[in-house]
């Protein structure tokens, strides 16, 4: 009699534990107890102190930070605590726990880009990162995928292995988003077991799709960082990535253990609504109000300073082009032949002219000019030589056969103070 009483209560408490049932808001605060309360009160206390800090980042980057870094700090900066509120939410309502996993996973890996993207501005542009690296290679024997292959070159620094490394961490978001699209189908439709990992499940197949997609991201980001170790040492950049990287770890694969855990019943049960996989939610959504906190905290003092306040160049300086004057070749077309009666014979005579100007960027200008050496100054015709800049006057002198061409250009701006004048001498 009392063997078949226990093993009533075996079987009576084997269907309570039951897996696939996820309990209400009621029956979920009535199975933790005190415990639930607690955890409510932690997570909206954790979710409120991360949101002021991110509010605090986005009115201090109004005036610490250039307008180019913003967009991207902000959304590094909201990670936290959206994941933070994703997670209060699943403990609010346990039966969403995998939708708001699926949404904060994402929403990481999208900040994970915003990061990438803030790396390139860290430098300027790909262009510049590819003139300063020109002579570096790539270190790609790093974990988590290749850190035992010796055998691997080191490729130089070229276009496309930058973009490659790029993308190893921008996959990441295309990559979760289908990931949890999929998983919360095959959810919907009965088909799929979260935990199990046995080969004829389609969790496993799934899972490490994941699992490679989340370890790629990681190793590109340690390239990324063993790359810009020397020169982004000024931002710091190595404890952002760091803060990256166990962002990474964190969200997936953690989640990843759990379930696993959960599914073969390593967490214990609480009849009659708290099931091993009810505990697994409890145990991650109770991890990521401390881990995010922490992670958050250590973000906002990243960010909370004035390494971004100028913005760097996005174009190759070249020595000419850095140079704050330069000198600009104009081609003039001059008269050579005066007869005695003072016409003159129209003969093209290629003259250099060498005028200081201060933008690098400037065509040759042609003109013609028209003079008599027998006539007065002012009675050569005034030459079209550069019109935007006013008149020019043309003096000639003749000395041994040798013609010597002196152009003066004025500028007359609105006032005197901006009037310029420039005189050069062939």
């Amino acid at each position: 009699m009392n063997h078949h009483n226990f093993e009533s209560a075996s079987s009576y408490k084997e269907a309570l534990c039951n897996n696939r049932y996820i309990p209400s808001t009621v029956e979920y605060m009535q199975g933790l107890g005190v415990y639930g309360i607690w955890l409510l009160i932690i997570g909206g206390i954790s979710t409120l102190l991360l949101f002021s800090i991110f509010l605090e980042q986005v009115f201090f980057s109004q005036s610490g930070v250039h307008r180019v870094f913003r967009r991207h700090i902000y959304w590094i900066a909201s990670v936290y605590p959206f994941m933070t509120f994703m997670s209060l939410v699943s403990v609010v309502i346990p039966r969403a726990h995998n939708i708001c996993t699926s949404v904060k996973t994402t929403y990481m890996a999208i900040g994970i880009g915003h990061f990438i993207d803030l790396t390139v501005l860290m430098y300027g542009s790909e262009e510049v990162i590819l003139a300063t690296m020109s002579n570096h290679r790539l270190d790609i024997q790093l974990g988590p995928v290749c850190c035992c292959c010796c055998c691997l070159p080191s490729p130089k620094i070229t276009k496309m292995p930058l973009r490659m490394t790029i993308f190893l961490c921008d996959q990441l978001a295309f990559a979760q988003a289908f990931y949890y699209i999929t998983l919360l189908v095959l959810v919907a439709g009965d088909n799929i077991v979260l935990g199990d990992v046995s080969p004829d499940s389609p969790y496993l197949w799934l899972s490490l799709m994941n699992m490679v997609s989340f370890m790629s991201g990681i190793w590109g980001l340690r390239i990324l960082a063993k790359m810009s170790n020397d020169h982004l040492k000024h931002y710091n950049y190595n404890n952002k990535a760091f803060s990256m990287k166990t962002l990474i770890l964190v969200t997936n694969f953690q989640t990843f253990i759990l379930q696993i855990l959960g599914n073969y019943n390593v967490f214990p049960c609480i009849p009659p609504f708290i099931s091993p996989q009810v505990f697994r939610q409890t145990v991650e959504n109770s991890l990521y109000f401390l881990e995010m906190l922490i992670l958050g905290c250590y973000t906002y003092y990243q960010y909370h300073n004035h390494e971004f306040l100028i913005p760097n160049p996005t174009e190759v300086v070249t020595d000419e082009r850095h140079e704050r004057s330069a000198t600009v070749s104009t081609c003039i077309s001059a008269t050579t032949e005066c007869t005695d009666i003072g016409q003159c014979d129209t003969n093209q005579l290629s003259v250099i002219v060498e005028e200081p100007v201060r933008i690098a960027t400037l065509s040759a200008l042609e003109s013609e000019i028209t003079f008599c050496p027998e006539k007065p100054d002012d009675s050569c015709t005034r030459s079209p030589y550069n019109p935007r800049e006013g008149t020019t006057r043309q003096q000639v002198q003749m000395n041994n056969n040798c013609q010597y061409i002196q152009l003066t250009s004025e500028n007359h701006g609105d006032s005197e103070d901006n009037s310029q004048s420039s005189t050069s001498t062939v």
